[in-house]
């Protein structure tokens, strides 16, 4: 840049570098998991950027700080209601000086006790409330090729009504209000057993 007097003419010459600085980006091993109710939750998450910023919505997880800085280590993902899945979705930002990246999401989903990792309800409730609709059937991503699981349904008088692998679309609007008993077919030979129930009434 060149400055010129505009009285005697006199001139002067500074130079001003300007640098870049890239946007920050965070960093995560995965961008969904499951956890079972109580777990302690320790996040490998980073950031290239000098502030590692969050923000949490917990659905039926309770004592759940809602935003913070840094890593996020030992924390214990409690159910508020112990029948039902939580989740918590984390919301994820770096921040340079003056800059803030790009978001990053991070969906956790936390199970009430189930029968190895995988979590059955045993109601259905197909009122158009958002709650328990359909059969929400919960298979985490430790469980190795989960189409090889079969799922059968048998009525009170024991006949079979329904049969598709574990992570097919049940169709509850096909079935009458009613207790079913199901069996659940490992790819090891073994199985899982349980009833639901369905309930239309308010």
């Amino acid at each position: 840049m060149t400055v010129t007097a505009a009285g005697n003419g006199c001139t002067n010459s500074a130079v001003k570098w300007i640098e870049r600085v890239d946007e920050p980006l965070v960093t995560c091993m995965a961008d969904a998991f499951t956890v079972p109710d109580g777990a302690p939750l320790n996040l490998d998450c980073s950031t290239d950027g000098y502030s590692f910023i969050w923000v949490a919505l917990p659905t039926n997880v309770r004592d759940i700080p809602v935003a913070g800085t840094g890593p996020i280590q030992s924390q214990i993902l409690l159910l508020a209601d112990k029948e039902a899945p939580g989740s918590v979705h984390y919301i994820f930002y770096g921040k340079n000086a003056g800059c803030t990246g790009d978001r990053y999401d991070m969906q956790i989903i936390v199970l009430p006790e189930s029968q190895n990792g995988i979590y059955i309800p045993e109601l259905i409730t197909p009122n158009g409330d958002g709650t328990n609709d359909q059969w929400n059937i919960v298979v985490p991503e430790t469980v190795v090729n989960p189409d090889a699981y079969r799922l059968t349904l048998f009525n009170r008088n024991g006949a079979q009504v329904y049969e598709a692998p574990l992570t097919a679309t049940f169709h509850v609007e096909n079935y009458p209000d009613g207790t079913y008993f199901y069996t659940v077919s490992k790819p090891d030979g073994g199985q899982l057993r349980g009833a639901v129930t369905i309930i239309r009434r308010q």
